[in-house]
């Protein structure tokens, strides 16, 4: 992805992403769960602004970064300093509506690498 796309999601989404994760998306072709495209990006975000996939919506603190097999999103908590990773709840979990890994993208997208997650 290019520095350009990178801006264009920050200004229509008015946030300010986290650079461990601008550097991963302009220098990583290995993806994954990762939303890929700008649209992509994009889009997932203003519908989870609208509902997320437990039905309610979510924050615009929240930064939607991908969604795994399970159609659980990925986001990251964008008031917490250290990018605090978290995974959204579903259907099959709902008492939780969301999961904290930690804090820090790139150790997250490391063990997620480790783990076949991306």
């Amino acid at each position: 992805m290019k520095k350009e796309e990178l801006a264009d999601i920050e200004k229509e989404l008015g946030v300010l992403l986290p650079e461990a994760y601008k550097r991963y998306m302009e220098g990583s072709s290995n993806k994954g769960i990762l939303y890929q495209s700008k649209k992509q990006i994009i889009e997932a975000n203003l519908q989870c602004r609208i509902a997320a996939s437990d039905g309610k919506p979510l924050d615009p603190v929240f930064f939607v970064l991908g969604v795994d097999s399970e159609l659980r999103e990925y986001m990251i908590d964008l008031d917490v300093p250290g990018e605090l990773i978290m995974r959204m709840g579903n259907e099959n979990y709902p008492n939780f509506r969301s999961t904290a890994f930690g804090l820090g993208f790139d150790s997250w997208i490391e063990s997620s690498l480790d783990k076949n997650l991306v």
